[in-house]
């Protein structure tokens, strides 16, 4: 696996440990049966005894793979349940997601918290975070269907026009990571790449303070933020 930066990656891990190990299972068994029924079947036909009754192989198959797939169902969808985050904690820090062809944008409420007040914060391909936090994030497409995509973090979201996808997770170590669109989006998919930077929550507020300030001056100046002049909608 991937290194995990996630402080609950280690839940979708195990999920992921146990669904290919019962996968790996159920394949062996249905090997291990298949060559049983063959090796059968050249004894009968070496024999070529036509009193021999042959034995219900298909009922007892049919039962053993209902079974198996029975057993496997309950197994994932216990593990999925425990898996699950539920909705995120009322601190977690929001930051608006709109991905296009090819580039995503990135809007944070900015130190006032509030979505649409002139120290909104807006980047291009990059996005910071805070460690230790809580993160929602809201994601939109602007054109046609892309894939959020953060593997360090555990984290995926596809967006498609006219919808908001949500997905939350919590950052529990500083590094850095790639963001990228996962849905085959065009002829420059390849570029839908992003940066984005767990960082320490001091590093994080003199960040978002400095920028804050920088596009309140933008805004002031009539000048166009870095991550553009979208209108983003409520």
């Amino acid at each position: 696996m991937p290194p995990d930066l996630s402080a609950d990656g280690h839940r979708i891990d195990a999920l992921l440990r146990v669904s290919i190990g019962l996968t790996a299972a159920l394949a062996a068994a249905f090997l291990l049966a298949l060559a049983w029924v063959v090796h059968r079947a050249r004894q009968r036909a070496r024999t070529a005894s036509p009193e021999a009754a042959a034995p219900p192989a298909l009922a007892v198959a049919l039962g053993v793979a209902v079974l198996v797939f029975a057993v496997i169902d309950l197994t994932l969808a216990a593990r999925s349940h425990r898996a699950a985050l539920g909705p995120p904690p009322p601190d977690a820090l929001r930051v608006e997601v709109l991905a296009q062809q090819w580039a995503w944008r990135f809007r944070y409420a900015g130190p006032d918290e509030v979505f649409g007040t002139a120290d909104d914060v807006t980047t291009l391909n990059d996005l910071r975070l805070p460690v230790g936090r809580a993160v929602a994030l809201e994601v939109r497409s602007l054109d046609v269907a892309h894939g959020l995509f953060l593997p360090l973090l555990r984290s995926r979201a596809d967006a498609y026009p006219g919808r908001t996808a949500r997905t939350w997770f919590r950052p529990a170590r500083e590094g850095r990571t790639e963001l990228a669109c996962s849905v085959l989006c065009g002829a420059a998919h390849y570029q839908m790449r992003a940066e984005v930077t767990v960082l320490s929550n001091e590093q994080y507020t003199h960040w978002m303070s400095g920028l804050s300030d920088d596009q309140r001056r933008r805004a002031a100046a009539g000048e166009a933020p870095p991550g553009g002049g979208w209108a983003w909608g409520p």
